[in-house]
């Protein structure tokens, strides 16, 4: 046990959320990639694949109210080159290599606050998780009542 109260091991294995209704996003999430000053002329693939997921974005609508507690599931495609039977072992299972759940996390909050006053300095509680599926989309599911 924390020596203020209970620690994150024991909240969390007792972590009940009452949510909302889920937004289900059938395109690809996208990390945020480093950023330099370089960036704005040279148009690494992370870059552009970036601005797009961006774009697309702002196209659909994507929306996080302001301040609200949210729950992010990140989906991300299985390689072509994987074999039929490791794809349906891995399916669901959680994703651990790159892009790493916290860049997306970045990357979708910078999407959607894009030049907003604040940014993404508002959202102070979220739950997200990434794993495999078999076509890249994201959830955004609001957390009522708070964390």
């Amino acid at each position: 046990m924390h020596r203020n109260g209970p620690g994150l091991a024991d909240t969390v294995s007792t972590l009940t959320l009452e949510l909302g209704t889920p937004r289900v996003y059938m395109f690809a999430p996208v990390p945020a990639p480093r950023m330099t000053k370089a960036a704005a002329w040279d148009l690494r693939p992370g870059v552009l694949a970036y601005k797009a997921f961006c774009k697309e974005v702002r196209r659909r609508g994507v929306i996080l109210e302001h301040g609200a507690p949210v729950r992010l599931e990140f989906f991300l495609a299985m390689p072509p080159s994987w074999s039929d039977s490791q794809k349906q072992a891995t399916d669901d299972a959680p994703h651990l290599s790159k892009p790493d759940c916290d860049n997306l996390v970045k990357g979708l909050f910078d999407a959607v606050f894009h030049k907003k006053q604040g940014g993404d300095s508002h959202m102070w509680a979220f739950l997200a998780t990434a794993r495999w599926a078999l076509e890249s989309h994201f959830i955004i599911t609001p957390i009522l009542g708070g964390l």
